[in-house]
């Protein structure tokens, strides 16, 4: 049956876009598609991203999809300021 891989800890991610580049601080199983995917909903060069790795607290193979990440990278850039992102559970699954 279809299941839930809910990690323990809820997707997250702080990013800070700024002079054409953007920071970003996330629990994510796979740093380079976080990469490309910030960098391409950006519009900016790979080069002009850098995706910092935190604790996973769980993943089991959700946090490899890169989507709440975009999601904070894409807010940061339209408020011009650092962001924090946390999803409910309820917005998880």
């Amino acid at each position: 049956p279809h299941l839930s891989h809910a990690p323990m800890e809820p997707p997250n991610a702080v990013a800070h876009f700024k002079d054409g580049s953007c920071e970003v601080w996330a629990p994510t199983q796979h740093p380079q598609w976080a990469r490309d995917s910030v960098a391409q909903a950006l519009e900016l060069d790979v080069k002009n991203v850098t995706v910092n790795i935190t604790l996973l607290g769980g993943g089991f193979g959700r946090k490899s999809k890169p989507d709440y990440v975009v999601e904070a990278a894409l807010i940061s850039k339209k408020i011009n300021a650092p962001v924090k992102v946390t999803w409910t559970r309820e917005d998880d699954i």
